[in-house]
């Protein structure tokens, strides 16, 4: 479900470059949680609230069931890659880990 509004100007800079972010719309995450998305001014990174529903949605996400696991994120890393280097260039700094 998501809720659209009007766009305004957020308070919290962007995450990548630091720059104004404007509030884009709103949607229910976890069939229960209200959560902003803001899109920043400058190099247009979408990010949401800080994601205070990460604790809930991981506590189940990997079972002993989901063999396929692993397999997946071999398979996809390629295209991943492929979507990255296409959709954001490179002289725009990344989140580190």
């Amino acid at each position: 479900m998501y809720l659209w509004h009007t766009l305004h100007l957020y308070s919290a800079k962007c995450k990548i470059c630091g720059e104004q972010n404007l509030k884009i719309f709103e949607a229910v995450v976890l069939k229960k949680s209200l959560v902003s998305y803001y899109k920043c001014k400058f190099c247009e990174f979408v990010q949401t609230d800080d994601p205070f529903w990460l604790n809930e949605a991981y506590t189940s996400a990997i079972t002993s069931q989901d063999i396929g696991l692993i397999n997946r994120n071999i398979n996809f890393a390629p295209l991943v890659a492929k979507l990255i280097s296409f959709f954001f260039s490179a002289e725009i700094k990344s989140v580190g880990l």
